[in-house]
């Protein structure tokens, strides 16, 4: 045996092959992928052995190197069952190739007709193919084209990224099987280029077998790319450069192998230097994808580092993985424990038909399926499981329409957060092992920024209704507020235009109105009529009288229920009848009917110069507001009926109060016309003493009820013409205390009885009928005392002529300090002399 490093490489192959074997013919399961794999390692082996001999020169170059062909046709006879267990589909004309294998064998080892001859120079194989090679070998290659052709078929059907990521072992080795086989029947046969080519297949298949989920075919290419393609290039060179600088210099084994070993050495410097450039070239023509997707990942996490809106952060992560991964739709769920019914909501989507909900309930299957899952979840794993399957209509109809291909879990510490729908690429390839480990990476890499996001615009948002809560709490007490002083105002005041004005200053500033008036309903001529008004420009609604039904204010009230007009422009209304209404540039309107106890009291209107649309606490406040103007309206009805009716019965009280006077003074012939004298000169009198307004009038009363006592006195005595006997003065003087027990039982004329009870008391004690003395006498008695003796002696008597004046006035004080009250008598003497100066001053302007 010739050892030289041809040979070396191809016993170094043999035994990685048995080594494959034996790995695939230990490991579990059996599966019939499995078998196939171990016949065409066992045909590579056999090919391999057949190598050794020819190269070794251990026996007839000839028969070897034909049994080398035969064995490279059978790897590819190996290859087609290895497709046949491995894809579902099968092909029904397999008898027809072992028919071809068998002739093909019989032709090569058993004839000259395929190869001419094979021989050994010196360590140079010499070898030539008869034309019919192309009939032994080309079924075999066109069988393994095939094959390599139902792999993309059934790699484009597949949908499951571990079955995609199998195949595409197989298609590399198939790629890698084709090419090296070409080699051994070009004049490169004499190369063990083959033998790489094979190897690598080996190995390829062994990872699709044994490993498939656990390795992606994405990163062996391209790590295969970055060591093999440089590696094949300077193996190549180094070959040649061996082979060449042998044959040239007919080296020795040993200076072999000092050649081997320096240009080893130099092969490695060469290398190493360039691997770095060569991986990030690589990486961008030919992995762009992978490229741009770890850029991706760097860009998101930035973004996450320092994005802390939620609806902003989900948007940027959306955005970045349509736009790199080439995506047609997306969305991200997150998760709302914080609501009154917990579910995740969409918070960012691209594309997304999510026209009936954007959201899923807490206990939806989905959701239930992600709690559970650690990885991405392909579509066509949920379509097809029961929890999906027992979704009511709607929601089945919505998860199907949203179109996702992919659902990747969000979690933190294994509570679920979030979830991303992905949709199908743009390119309609399903996603690949390599997406999903991106797409995972990503969730695991942002889910914390996703929590910390959504906890702060769940504290922005708390921040945000405490803020208006606080806000709505400062406005709802001012309103309180107002509220309350125009319900003082309501009970403290009975003219309507204060409340009025207060009610109507708090429509236009708290409500944000432009203008607003209220118009009183008058029962008696059944009018609208307009009372008060703010905010109006001119003066167009002042005279505003409106009949039930007529204009909007009487639809309003005739209705019973509020008129609301969006656009005054656009409506046809009797506003339109006011020439300077146009003035006002009013566009909205609102009229409310003003109710109280069941009974249209009046129209309150609002008007707005642009387009109004009140929420439900403006129109809430509002309605507050129009009852305090209804009670408002009907206090003050109220209180001017009661006014009316209160003047009327006192009125009426006058009257009779006057009639008893008179027919007193009917019966007393000697005191006719004294009660209207003494009445007048009282109250003038009172006047002068400062007496008040409100006592005046019970100074009236007790002045015409004075000698209401005398009512019950007898005719006898009353009417008698001559002096009275001490009994019949007796019965006389009882007359105030008759008065007294007649009006003290009537409520309205108790403050009037000072007078009839208390004129006939003196300053001095002496009086009747209780003594009283001084001040004890109630000053409007003792007012009363000095007119009614003025009176009595300024008149005629059946018994007497009357007084003179002067006569009259030196009496009365005389009777200063002893009958009457000194300062009464001082006020009533000044006020006799301004009357005198006065009638004097008339008579001489005549």
């Amino acid at each position: 045996m010739i050892w030289n490093l041809e040979l070396i490489v191809t016993v170094l192959a043999f035994i990685s092959y048995l080594a494959l074997y034996l790995v695939v013919l230990f490991t579990k399961p059996k599966t019939r992928e499995k078998d196939a794999f171990r016949f065409y390692l066992l045909m590579m082996a056999l090919w391999k052995l057949s190598a050794i001999m020819v190269v070794g020169q251990l026996g007839d170059i000839y028969f070897w190197f034909r049994m080398m062909t035969v064995s490279s046709i059978l790897t590819l006879i190996g290859s087609h069952r290895f497709v046949q267990a491995s894809l579902p589909q099968k092909t029904s004309w397999d008898r027809w190739i072992y028919v071809y294998i068998v002739l093909a064998i019989l032709m090569t080892l058993c004839t000259n007709w395929v190869v001419s001859y094979a021989y050994m120079n010196g360590t140079e194989l010499v070898y030539a193919f008869t034309p019919l090679v192309g009939f032994v070998a080309g079924p075999g290659y066109a069988l393994m084209l095939y094959n390599t052709y139902r792999l993309f078929k059934g790699y484009h059907k597949a949908r499951s990224p571990q079955i995609r990521n199998r195949l595409k072992y197989l298609i590399l080795g198939f790629i890698f099987i084709i090419i090296g086989s070409i080699f051994n029947f070009t004049n490169l046969g004499q190369y063990p280029i083959d033998i790489f080519a094979n190897l690598i297949t080996a190995i390829l298949i062994s990872v699709a077998i044994l490993r498939h989920q656990l390795l992606d075919i994405n990163v062996i290419l391209r790590k295969s790319v970055l060591y093999v393609l440089p590696t094949s290039i300077i193996g190549t060179l180094y070959f040649l450069v061996i082979s060449s600088t042998v044959r040239a210099f007919q080296f020795s084994i040993n200076q072999q192998v000092l050649v081997s070993v320096f240009v080893a050495i130099a092969a490695a410097l060469v290398f190493q230097p360039v691997q770095k450039i060569l991986q990030d070239w690589i990486n961008k023509i030919f992995f762009r994808e992978r490229y741009d997707s770890n850029l991706m990942l760097q860009r998101i996490v930035q973004t996450a580092s320092r994005e802390i809106d939620l609806q902003r952060l989900a948007s940027s992560i959306i955005t970045e993985i349509i736009s790199t991964m080439h995506i047609k739709r997306a969305g991200l769920f997150v998760s709302q424990k914080e609501k009154e019914n917990a579910s995740f909501v969409l918070v960012s989507g691209n594309g997304l038909n999510y026209s009936k909900h954007k959201e899923f309930r807490i206990d939806h299957p989905l959701v239930l399926r992600m709690k559970r899952a650690d990885d991405p979840v392909m579509w066509s794993e949920l379509e097809s499981s029961p929890m999906i399957k027992s979704l009511w209509k709607d929601e089945l109809d919505y998860l199907i329409d949203l179109r996702a291909e992919l659902f990747i879990p969000l979690k933190t510490k294994k509570d679920l957060i979030g979830i991303l729908v992905l949709g199908e690429k743009m390119s309609e390839t399903p996603y690949s092992q390599e997406d999903l480990n991106i797409l995972t990476t990503l969730a695991s890499q942002t889910s914390l920024a996703i929590q910390n996001a959504k906890l702060y615009s769940l504290a922005q948002k708390e921040l945000m209704e405490r803020r208006k809560a606080e806000k709505n709490l400062q406005l709802q007490l001012k309103r309180l507020s107002a509220l309350q002083n125009i319900n003082i105002a309501i009970t403290e005041n009975f003219d309507l235009q204060i409340p009025l004005v207060m009610l109507l200053d708090q429509v236009v500033n708290e409500l944000k109105v432009d203008a607003a008036d209220v118009l009183l309903y008058s029962p008696e001529n059944k009018n609208l009529n307009f009372i008060a008004g703010r905010g109006f420009r001119t003066d167009a609604l002042k005279y505003t009288s409106l009949r039930m039904g007529q204009g909007m204010a009487g639809m309003a009230a005739q209705k019973r229920e509020p008129i609301y007009v969006k656009n005054l422009a656009s409506e046809l209304t009797t506003l339109k009848q006011s020439p300077l209404l146009e003035d006002e540039s009013f566009v909205s309107y609102y009229g409310f009917p003003l109710i109280a106890r069941n009974q249209i009291k009046g129209v309150l209107e609002i008007f707005h110069r642009s387009v109004l649309e009140p929420d439900q606490q403006w129109l809430d406040y509002l309605n507050t507001l129009i009852s305090e103007t209804a009670i408002a309206i009907d206090n003050a009805r109220m209180f001017t009926d009661l006014e009316k009716t209160n003047m009327e019965l006192v009125s009426a009280y006058e009257a009779t109060l006057e009639g008893w006077a008179r027919t007193l003074e009917m019966r007393d012939r000697e005191t006719e016309g004294h009660s209207q004298r003494v009445l007048g000169m009282t109250l003038h009198l009172a006047e002068k003493m400062g007496v008040s307004e409100d006592e005046l009038v019970h100074i009236r009363r007790g002045s015409l009820l004075h000698d209401i006592g005398k009512i019950a006195i007898p005719d006898s005595i009353l009417q008698k013409p001559g002096p009275l006997t001490d009994e019949e003065w007796e019965t006389m003087r009882r007359h105030p205390s008759i008065a007294y027990e007649m009006l003290s039982s009537i409520h309205f004329l108790e403050p009037a009885l000072e007078i009839p009870y208390c004129h006939h008391e003196k300053w001095d004690g002496s009086g009747y009928p209780q003594g009283l003395k001084g001040e004890e006498i109630p000053l409007s008695a003792r007012i009363f005392a000095i007119v009614d003796v003025w009176d009595a002696l300024s008149s005629d008597r059946p018994y007497r002529k009357a007084w003179p004046q002067e006569k009259v006035i030196g009496y009365i004080k005389e009777q200063s300090g002893t009958h009457f009250d000194p300062h009464v008598v001082e006020v009533f003497i000044a006020m006799l002399e301004e009357e005198q100066k006065t009638r004097k001053s008339k008579k001489s302007r005549k």
